[in-house]
């Protein structure tokens, strides 16, 4: 999945940025999964990439995949913020979407081809 995300992005400091993120959390994530079993950066992974079909900037979808990290993790805001810069904060928690409205969204992203 990060590499379809980084095929959005055309300029190379926009790919570092993704990149850096991208390692940040899957350090952060490493040794967790979901409830499916799977590893858990696939869910960063997957908001990210909605967010970067929706055509949304570089810094909302790089702060799509740190959006748990200070939730799910040892990892502070001011560690993030000191790496990504101070508005990485709103814009991470801008990224997750609300549980209530999941249902809803993925058909809204079906219905408008980004699945």
């Amino acid at each position: 999945m990060l590499e379809k995300i980084l095929t959005y992005f055309g300029k190379s400091e926009e790919k570092a940025l993704i990149k850096s993120a991208y390692d940040l959390a899957w350090r952060a994530h490493r040794d967790q999964k979901r409830e499916s079993g799977e590893p858990y950066i696939q869910h960063p992974l997957g908001v990210a990439l909605m967010l970067t079909k929706m055509n949304l900037d570089i810094e909302t979808v790089a702060a799509a995949l740190l959006h748990d990290v200070v939730e799910d993790t040892p990892c502070t805001i001011g560690e993030i913020e000191k790496q990504f810069g101070g508005n990485f904060r709103q814009k991470a928690e801008r990224a997750g979407v609300p549980p209530e409205l999941v249902k809803d969204f993925k058909y809204w992203l079906r219905e408008n081809n980004y699945e």
